[in-house]
């Protein structure tokens, strides 16, 4: 996973400055993942033809952010979260 502004276990970016977050496979065919900032509501992506998913984001509030992604393989196997903390200035 990366971010184009938001990098990860530093402190970026700010309160209303927009940046995506790119999810990659580390295993198998990917059909989709599915995120949450700080344990909100949960939102589910399709993956590309490469496994790969972009989302967009702006924060509306600075300090600390967990981002916690799982990828769903096209068998159905979901795989193990990953978190990805950040700090927002």
């Amino acid at each position: 996973m990366s971010s184009d502004v938001y990098v990860e276990n530093g402190t970026s970016g700010g309160v209303g400055v927009p940046g995506t977050f790119t999810f990659a496979p580390k295993q198998g065919k990917v059909a989709s993942y599915t995120y949450s900032f700080n344990s909100g509501p949960a939102v589910t992506v399709k993956a590309g033809a490469k496994g790969t998913a972009t989302i967009s984001w702006t924060p509306t509030d600075d300090g600390f952010y967990d981002l916690n992604v799982y990828a769903t393989t096209k068998d159905g196997l979901v795989l193990s979260a990953y978190d990805y903390f950040f700090s927002v200035n």
